[in-house]
């Protein structure tokens, strides 16, 4: 095993800031998202691609080209390798998410609302794992942000 030295320097000058720093196995394939001009992830996506990650704030924008700025879903799909252990999964959505990990909803916040954090701390066993994250924007501010700790 390899051991690595890292060195994360942030200051923040008095503003609203926000830094986060997470390592990540790069032999992990990339996600498949694939994004629907609905709010229901229903009938065929408009759109699949491969995403190197899952954080993203569009603002009143949208994520793809082919997207309307509201009233849109996605769905990204990924195996992942997790060591056996208890991990804290995270996500932060404007409007509303879902995340599921071999078949079993862990966070369920399919609403509109203002931005929110919700986090559930599960016990993983050692191996790949399915993990979905599901998400759609109604109006406004669309962002989706998921990690683990």
């Amino acid at each position: 095993m390899e051991t690595h030295e890292i060195t994360y320097n942030f200051h923040d000058q008095g503003g609203v800031a926000e830094a986060r720093l997470w390592i990540e196995n790069l032999a992990h394939p990339r996600w498949t998202v694939e994004y629907y001009n609905n709010m229901t992830l229903s009938g065929a996506p408009v759109a699949t691609e491969p995403d190197p990650t899952v954080f993203y704030d569009w603002g009143l924008g949208r994520p793809h080209s082919a997207m309307q700025k509201d009233g849109f879903s996605a769905r990204w799909r990924g195996q992942r390798h997790f060591h056996a252990g208890f991990y804290r999964f995270w996500v932060f959505h404007d409007d509303g998410a879902r995340l599921i990990v071999d078949g079993e909803v862990l966070i369920n916040q399919w609403r509109d609302g203002r931005a929110a954090h919700d986090s559930l701390l599960t016990y993983m066993s050692s191996g790949y794992h399915d993990v979905v994250i599901e998400y759609y924007e109604n109006i406004g501010d669309a962002e989706i942000r998921f990690w683990w700790e």
